[in-house]
């Protein structure tokens, strides 16, 4: 019985140990975190204003279909929307 709950106590310590160093290293990365996020923000409202308006202008759609090709935009066709991130990311 000794022996369980001094294995059961550095269980806990290791798990409490790597929750502690998770935290920190998330802290360290949040500076970085909320600028990407913002970029984000900015270039999936600039890639639904290029689908708008390739419906309307041929250079536009040009633009879309190029994007495409080189895999910059990938269409998730299950949805039919198009995103800026690889199919694999794109579900959240």
């Amino acid at each position: 019985m000794g022996g369980f709950t001094i294995w059961s106590a550095y269980q806990l310590y290791a798990i409490n140990s790597q929750r502690l160093a998770l935290n920190a290293q998330y802290a360290a990365l949040e500076p970085a975190i909320v600028p990407s996020q913002n970029a984000q923000a900015k270039l999936r409202a600039i890639v639904q204003d290029l689908i708008q308006t390739s419906s309307k202008d041929a250079n536009a759609a040009q633009i879309l279909k190029e994007s495409i090709q080189a895999g910059i935009l990938h269409v998730n066709k299950s949805s039919g929307t198009n995103t800026t991130t690889a199919p694999e990311t794109s579900a959240k």
